[in-house]
């Protein structure tokens, strides 16, 4: 069972990126643009890392990291 990933980032170009690095590490990743559409993700899933960025449509990435 491979381990989980989120990913946080409302630029495609850095998600594409660190998604398919941590692939390459053997992660299964997910990916949200909008950081109140990744709270339930964050909240209710089991992640080994996530990736979050602070600039986020929706909700920033620091009050997303507080709750």
């Amino acid at each position: 069972m491979s381990m989980r990933a989120l990913v946080v980032e409302d630029d495609l170009r850095i998600a594409d990126t660190v998604s398919s690095t941590l692939r390459e590490a053997g992660f299964s990743v997910c990916h949200e643009t909008d950081g109140s559409r990744a709270w339930p993700l964050a909240r209710d899933a089991d992640f080994a890392i996530i990736v979050l960025d602070l600039g986020l449509p929706g909700m920033e990435g620091m009050t997303l990291l507080k709750r």
